[in-house]
């Protein structure tokens, strides 16, 4: 803006600076939905299709499961809850989205349900490039990233993972 930078540096510094800009709104996003979910009470409820839900979510990461080439499944009855259907957007979106970002060329991502008394219950399973053993216990702290390199490669915030947590308790389940 002050002329400070040679002509042809421009178009290099305005990608690092749209980039930049990128993730931070993604970093906001997801604190603002860590900040909804933390506070989440007396939530609205209602009729939750899974299998609606679960085949929305799929469709949504095709591209990008294409792009990495992951192949998607689903393994899903028609099962329908009583649940906050954002919050459980917000749960499944984030499980296959850290399944598909963390793969590896070949590999798969499956999605399940299943019944469970009243409640369902979600399987998301993939064969990526795993957690190390030292590392499990830790990734749903905010913020906690295995690989900072690969994960500032791959984008992401350090925030999917807690959000998980945070819905997962807040609907009354466990991850």
């Amino acid at each position: 803006a002050q002329g400070m930078a040679k002509p042809d540096d421009v178009v290099d510094f305005a990608d690092r600076i749209g980039k930049e800009s990128a993730r931070l709104i993604a970093l906001i996003g997801d604190i603002m939905r860590l900040s909804q979910m933390e506070e989440a009470s007396g939530q609205i409820t209602e009729t939750v299709n899974l299998k609606e839900l679960c085949e929305e979510t799929v469709d949504s990461l095709l591209f990008a499961a294409k792009q990495k080439e992951v192949s998607m499944s689903l393994h899903c009855p028609q099962i329908s809850i009583t649940a906050n259907r954002r919050m459980i957007e917000e749960l499944l979106f984030n499980l296959c989205d850290n399944a598909v970002k963390y793969n590896r060329p070949g590999g798969y991502v499956k999605v399940q349900i299943h019944r469970e008394g009243i409640n369902g219950k979600i399987v998301v399973e993939d064969n990526g490039i795993g957690i190390a053993r030292e590392h499990q216990g830790r990734i749903f702290e905010r913020f906690y990233r295995v690989d900072k390199g690969r994960s500032r490669k791959i984008g992401g915030t350090g925030l999917g993972l807690s959000i998980v947590t945070h819905v997962a308790a807040n609907l009354g389940g466990e991850i």
